[in-house]
C-alpha cells in the first residue's frame, strides 16, 4: 500500500482515511503558502495536487478611544500582488522537489 507524508511521519494511506482531509506538507515562507495535497487513485496510486494561497489579518476595530473592540481574523486569498510573484515561484520550486522526492522514495520502497 503506498504511504503519504504528514508534516515529518509517514502514515499508511487507507480506506478510511479521508482523502482531502488535510494536506500531507505545508510549504510556507512570509504570508504566501502552498499545501500539497495527496490524492487516492484507483489501483493503490496517489497523487499529489498544490494549492497556493496568501496570508492576510484584517485591521483590528477600535473604539473611539483606540481600544480593540474586535481583533482583525485571518485570511487567505489566491491572488498575488507584484512582490508576492517571486516568493511564490519559490514556493512553487520547493512544493515541487518536495513532490518529486516523495514519488522517488514511494517507488523505492515499491521496488522492495
Amino acid at each position: 500500500m503506498p504511504s503519504t507524508q504528514r508534516g515529518g511521519g509517514k502514515v499508511r494511506a487507507n480506506a478510511t482515511q479521508p482523502a482531502k482531509d488535510r494536506p500531507v506538507k505545508v510549504v510556507r515562507i512570509k504570508n504566501i503558502r502552498a499545501n500539497i495535497w495527496a490524492n487516492l487513485i484507483e489501483g493503490g496510486g496517489v497523487v499529489y495536487n498544490t494549492t497556493f494561497d496568501r496570508l492576510w489579518k484584517e485591521d483590528d476595530e477600535t473604539d473611539g478611544h483606540g481600544e480593540v473592540t474586535k481583533k482583525g481574523e485571518w485570511k487567505q486569498s489566491a491572488s498575488f500582488g507584484k512582490d508576492d510573484l517571486l516568493l511564490l515561484a519559490k514556493i512553487a520550486d520547493l512544493a515541487h522537489t518536495w513532490v518529486y522526492r516523495r514519488l522517488q522514495d514511494d517507488r523505492q520502497e515499491e521496488s522492495f
